[in-house]
């Protein structure tokens, strides 16, 4: 409006120039008399092409005692190409370049690719710069520094970085770090050959001295800083959530938050540590929320003594349920063991049974056996009985036959006695004859003898 005021007033010849980003040009249509302002006269400037660049870069160094390669002007140009933006990065790598180059130059050398290269090119000059000054820090300056661009930087709608100046009377509340630390840490960020944060190393600072970053390329390729403005992000993001619920919850139209959201939130709360300082730059309604939080957690906590219990009583009922269990195991066990034992008796009992039996069943055929033999034995003695029988009535009948034959020997023998004297030329025959007949007899008796033995 005081802008607006001062072009329209004629006492005092005065002249406005609003230099914005093309992409902060759609926020002028919220003030309508500026945008008819800007409507009235205005001029896009842009892009800078190849030969722009190549001038940007020839034209200081021309004005010192540095010059630069050509190989390495073509490497900067070729990593330029078409992207936007570009100028604020090709200017602190040119001033990284330059100072490099005068600290480590050897007489009547260029600036050469070895040095672009040792400062990180284009792409990574900012980063290697901001990490060295990073690592210069104390433990305590370096969560100072983390809380500084932290607060003096915010995430944007579509997730680019853009600046938040801020006092820092403010970070100091925000932040809980001290003024000592915080005074350090903007001090080298904004030392002369840094430039990362303003103002000016030329001003002093005070606890109003308000501290933005110099410009949004730090925030895309400090890779730090870029981890740091997400975590902040997030930190946001879920403390809007935690307020939403809150409201619902005040309300009546949802309860107290519960796993995962519940754990995610204190975790956040312990880690992040966040204070309404903080909290009044996203929503005012800290208070209420940090009130909802304890609410959820008192009653998960609650719930959890609950279940905590009904647990203990369903471990003390299964572990009675256990010993009963045991106990039935032992007692099983005791039974099987008998069983067991019973079962091996009388399969023993059975076996020796089966034994018994086969015994018994081999006995049987063994007697069987001796039967027959014994019958066989009984009729061959039959046969023998009757065969001796008949050789007895043979023997009998060849006994009469030879006492008869021995008889009728006498008889001849005493013809022949008597007749001896009278037939003294056949005594010889005669002798002969009563020799074969006594033999005969004798043969007889003999056989008569056996006869009757048998």
């Amino acid at each position: 409006n005081l802008l607006v005021e001062a072009l329209k007033q004629d006492k005092v010849p005065i002249y406005v120039v609003i230099c914005i980003r093309s992409d902060f040009v759609g926020n002028c249509s919220n003030y309508q008399t500026l945008t008819e302002y800007i409507n009235l006269s205005h001029y896009l400037v842009p892009q800078m092409t190849r030969e722009a660049y190549r001038s940007a870069i020839l034209g200081p160094t021309s004005l010192t005692d540095a010059q630069i390669s050509p190989d390495v002007l073509q490497e900067i140009l070729n990593h330029i190409g078409d992207k936007p933006d570009q100028l604020p990065v090709l200017q602190h790598l040119m001033m990284r370049l330059y100072n490099f180059w005068k600290a480590n130059k050897k007489t009547d050398q260029p600036i050469n690719i070895y040095d672009y290269k040792a400062i990180g090119g284009l792409e990574e000059a900012i980063s290697l710069h901001t990490e060295e000054l990073y690592n210069e820090l104390s433990e305590d300056e370096k969560i100072a520094c983390k809380k500084i661009f932290q607060t003096i930087t915010e995430s944007g709608a579509d997730n680019k970085g853009i600046r938040r100046p801020t006092s820092i009377a403010n970070i100091l509340r925000i932040s809980k770090c001290s003024r000592e630390d915080v005074y350090k840490v903007t001090n080298l960020f904004r030392a002369e050959g840094n430039s990362i944060i303003t103002p000016d190393v030329s001003e002093e600072l005070t606890d109003e001295t308000v501290l933005d970053i110099s410009h949004e390329a730090v925030m895309r390729n400090w890779k730090r800083l870029k981890s740091w403005i997400e975590e902040e992000s997030d930190a946001v993001q879920l403390y809007l959530r935690l307020i939403d619920a809150s409201m619902l919850y005040q309300s009546g139209k949802a309860g107290p938050w519960r796993p995962p959201e519940l754990f995610l939130a204190i975790s956040w709360r312990d880690n992040f540590q966040p204070n309404e300082v903080w909290a009044s730059q996203y929503h005012p309604a800290y208070v209420r929320s940090m009130k909802f939080l304890e609410i959820s957690e008192a009653s998960y906590k609650e719930e959890e003594a609950l279940k905590e219990k009904a647990r203990g009583r369903e471990i003390r009922r299964i572990r009675m349920f256990s010993i009963i269990l045991a106990i039935a195991a032992v007692v099983s066990v005791v039974f099987m063991i008998n069983s067991i034992k019973l079962r091996k008796v009388a399969d023993e009992a059975r076996t020796e049974e089966e034994n018994q039996r086969n015994i018994a069943e081999a006995n049987a055929l063994e007697a069987n056996t001796q039967r027959e033999r014994a019958l066989q034995f009984a009729a061959e003695l039959e046969k023998q009985n009757a065969i001796i029988e008949a050789n007895l009535l043979v023997r009998t009948d060849e006994r009469d036959v030879a006492v008869q034959s021995a008889d009728e020997a006498i008889q001849k023998t005493e013809v022949v006695v008597a007749n001896l004297a009278e037939v003294s030329d056949n005594l010889v025959e005669a002798k002969s004859a009563t020799d074969a007949a006594l033999e005969d007899a004798a043969r007889i008796e003999t056989e008569k003898q056996k006869a009757f033995r048998e």
